[in-house]
């Protein structure tokens, strides 16, 4: 009979916690940011009928914009103050700014797979 090996399940939850909250504190103020942009757009372009829906919507892909643009922007050397810029300009124009980044990186993608089936 095969012996299993003992796993502390206590240490490996500890550890995956510790991993989600280390990516909620650094995640946290670039999305925060372009949830702020996305809410003053919103209140910018407010017309006659107002949708929960797609407020809500709004926020959360202007949060999702938000934590790529701080994934692209952190490797380079801009100061913090023009990334955060540009992190609030983005959740202003997140739909825009989807499908830029959606566009850029499924050329550099394909680009990549083409050098590897050489």
């Amino acid at each position: 009979m095969k012996e299993r090996m003992p796993t502390n399940g206590a240490k490996v939850c500890s550890e995956l916690m510790e991993c989600f909250w280390g990516f909620v504190r650094d995640a946290t103020p670039a999305m925060v940011t372009a949830v702020v942009g996305s809410v003053a757009h919103a209140m910018l372009e407010h017309k006659d009928e107002w949708s929960w829906k797609e407020f809500g919507i709004g926020i959360f892909v202007a949060a999702f914009v938000g934590w790529l643009l701080s994934r692209v922007l952190e490797p380079t050397s801009l100061p913090e103050s023009m990334k955060s810029v540009t992190i609030a300009i983005g959740g202003y124009s997140s739909k825009d700014v989807i499908r830029l980044l959606s566009l850029a990186y499924t050329k550099k993608l394909e680009k990549i797979l083409k050098k590897e089936c050489e």
